[in-house]
């Protein structure tokens, strides 16, 4: 259970929201602590709700949520078909924040600015609650499954109209600083050009925002970037929040060392890393002095090299080379950084068909569908950035 302080609201006098364990069984719920919450302004409730088939240990999401306050409705849902372009509408759906940072998947039962996520009915001011008096209020979730079975959470809550706190504001930082913030609207477009150039479409975000962009060198001890700091080639660009979700992808551009020969460019790529110093590839590529990319989240982000070639580990096979009780013949393949982007597989100079699961990292074939007699494999294997890995391997059926 979680309330969110909103627009100016407190919970329990703060600004941030309170995560409330519950206790029962499948029917009746309540909260586990008797302490009382104390409310005031704009309001939100959510709720972490799942459903377990009879026959299967498995959790799944709930068909229907309602929320009601003194007993009337003022939020609620049925999950029907929806098309795919409207998925992301799931991140402004539950406490992204959460989902993030502890992997709790709490349903907001009210709506950002942004969400247009079609499976809402009898939503009252967008589910949000003004407490303005001094008075008990109850407060109650009620879910169902596709056949009806329901369940069912009941809390007070005590809501005081006096404590009322002014809303956050953007910063303003000095100019010297190498830390900026903007006011940003949900429904508009932005190309923001500060060293770096981010561009925002509109209704990329869900709601309002201050939008925080900062400038590290890649020695800045917040984010250890020891085992990469040699293989950088910009400064560290900071977009936050982190916690907040996007509906369409950013595009972000960062200038490039002019360090950098000529017949590396096109090696360079955009990475994101965390605070321990590990990366991911985020793909761009290189035109006129900047590697550009489109992002899908904010975080840290600088441009690297990739110049390593992917990684083949060809199946240990007997000498001679016979695979007899194999039913696969499998390769593993791997790249470190801008990612496999083609393989092909040759036998005896001719191609044939292997399967790739890429969660696995598995190139394989049934060893039924290779023909009798020895023969050569030839496996070739190409990042995103043209690096190549080629093995042979000799086999005999």
């Amino acid at each position: 259970m979680a309330v969110y302080p909103l627009d100016g609201g407190l919970v329990n006098g703060s600004t941030e929201p309170v995560y409330l364990p519950v206790t029962g069984k499948p029917g009746a719920y309540k909260l586990f602590s008797k302490d009382s919450i104390v409310v005031s302004g704009s309001i939100g409730f959510g709720v972490e709700v799942f459903d377990s088939e009879s026959d299967s240990s498995g959790l799944n999401q709930v068909y229907s949520l309602e929320l009601q306050v003194d007993g009337k409705t003022v939020y609620a849902y049925e999950m029907t078909r929806f098309a795919f372009d409207q998925t992301r509408y799931v991140n402004c759906h539950i406490d992204y924040k959460a989902q993030r940072a502890e992997k709790e998947t709490i349903q907001k039962a009210f709506l950002l600015p942004g969400n247009k996520f079609p499976v809402y009915k009898n939503v009252k001011n967008n589910g949000i609650i003004d407490f303005k008096t001094d008075s008990m209020h109850t407060v109650k979730f009620l879910a169902k499954d596709y056949y009806g079975n329901a369940s069912e959470v009941t809390f007070a809550v005590k809501s005081k109209g006096a404590q009322i706190n002014s809303q956050k504001k953007c910063r303003e930082f000095p100019s010297e600083d190498a830390v900026r913030q903007y006011p940003l609207k949900f429904d508009s477009a932005y190309s923001l050009d500060w060293w770096a150039t981010i561009q925002i479409p509109p209704y990329a975000l869900f709601e309002n925002t201050c939008f925080t962009i900062a400038l590290f060198s890649k020695t800045f001890e917040g984010i250890q970037v020891v085992k990469l700091k040699d293989s950088i080639y910009s400064l560290l660009v900071e977009i936050e929040d982190k916690n907040v979700p996007l509906f369409q992808p950013l595009s972000l551009a960062i200038p490039c060392d002019t360090s950098v020969h000529d017949s590396l460019k096109a090696k360079l790529l955009i990475i994101q890393l965390d605070d321990k110093g590990n990366f991911t590839s985020k793909g761009g590529q290189y035109k006129n002095g900047r590697v550009s990319t489109k992002l899908w989240n904010f975080g840290t982000f600088a441009i690297a090299m990739d110049t390593t070639a992917p990684k083949i580990r060809e199946p240990k096979l007997p000498k001679g080379g016979s695979i007899a009780g194999l039913k696969t013949l499998e390769f593993k393949i791997s790249d470190e950084l801008s990612g496999i982007k083609t393989y092909r597989v040759e036998i005896d100079g001719k191609w044939i068909l292997f399967e790739y699961e890429p969660k696995k990292r598995s190139l394989f074939c049934k060893t039924s569908d290779l023909p009798a007699g020895k023969h050569t494999l030839k496996v070739e294997v190409s990042d995103s950035k043209g690096n190549k890995t080629v093995k042979w391997l000799t086999y005999a059926k």
